[in-house]
């Protein structure tokens, strides 16, 4: 039975993608559906677009209202409904910081850590949202993971899988773990310093006194709107700017949305229109495209490391 469903999903993703986003390319749902039984624990699928900051080099709000109109224009002209957001333009400014040895020894064993810091008021809150990542392109991996929060420490966590485009406007994903922990501790600069959340620092071959190198950029983000793939698969567009002092010069920025996947079997149908708008994206808006995003994974982080695929 359960080889009967899946074949017969198989076969209705395939016909969906046919119209959706050209038949025969690759699909990350039709991949993921033939390689992994274990979905259930997916919790969000992110797709990702990145843009020129030259479109934002006159005012941020001027490169919002650019970006926005050309996608929703695309949604639109697709078929699907738009929600306007009542305040398009309304900013949230947070910090974020990551951390890693001078040579990502950390992220060369998949591991990410990230202190943010929202502002309240233009000031900075005095809050911090610690998260710590496991990364892989293998989802077993990921759930097979011992990753986790200290005993004792409140947390949330999530699997996603996030989704972004090659050169010749293929996907390309990878699965994370993150797991999200609120504090009013300002945590240093030591490897130690972060195992107090996740204990998996200590067991990575390097000592707790190992120093870490904090990489902070301002970050301005905007939902102007959501877009409906669907009944229960309404995603909320964001468009995030990453400057390297408050109110800088715009070095990155990337558009985004999340869908949620509590059932990821049952919501083939917007997962293969979730896609397809990103496939979309890179044929019609191929002008707002990031210099050379290709080299970077459609990683913000990559661009703000130095780091593009070689």
């Amino acid at each position: 039975m359960k080889k009967f469903v899946l074949v017969f999903l198989l076969t209705f993703a395939t016909l969906l993608l046919g119209a959706e986003s050209n038949s025969g390319s690759f699909s990350v749902t039709l991949s993921n559906l033939e390689k992994y039984e274990s979905l259930s624990f997916v919790n969000s699928t992110e797709y990702k677009f990145l843009v020129n900051p030259a479109f934002f080099v006159k005012s941020r709000k001027a490169g919002y209202a650019k970006v926005w109109k050309v996608v929703k224009s695309i949604a639109e002209n697709s078929g699907y409904a738009v929600v306007e957001a009542r305040q398009p333009y309304k900013e949230e400014l947070s910090t974020k910081e990551y951390m890693d040895t001078p040579d990502f020894k950390l992220r060369k064993m998949g591991y990410v850590l990230r202190r943010q810091e929202k502002y309240k008021n233009g000031k900075p809150s005095g809050k911090y949202k610690y998260t710590g990542k496991y990364i892989s392109t293998d989802l077993s991996k990921i759930l097979g993971s011992d990753f986790g929060a200290a005993l004792g420490v409140k947390y949330s966590s999530k699997i996603e899988d996030n989704v972004s485009l090659t050169a010749a406007n293929n996907f390309k994903d990878y699965f994370e773990l993150a797991i999200k922990v609120k504090s009013k501790k300002n945590l240093g600069y030591k490897l130690k310093d972060y195992a107090q959340f996740y204990p998996k620092m200590l067991n990575l071959g390097l000592s707790g006194d190992t120093e870490l190198v904090g990489k902070k950029v301002y970050s301005y983000t905007t939902a102007p709107g959501e877009i409906v793939f669907g009944k229960r698969a309404k995603v909320e567009v964001e468009i995030e700017v990453w400057t390297r002092k408050k109110n800088g010069k715009p070095f990155v920025i990337d558009c985004s949305y999340t869908l949620k996947t509590k059932n990821y079997s049952e919501m083939v149908d917007a997962l293969i229109k979730a896609e397809g708008f990103l496939k979309k994206l890179g044929e019609e808006a191929s002008n707002l495209k990031f210099p050379d995003f290709e080299r970077y994974k459609g990683s913000k982080v990559r661009v703000l490391l130095n780091l593009p695929v070689r």
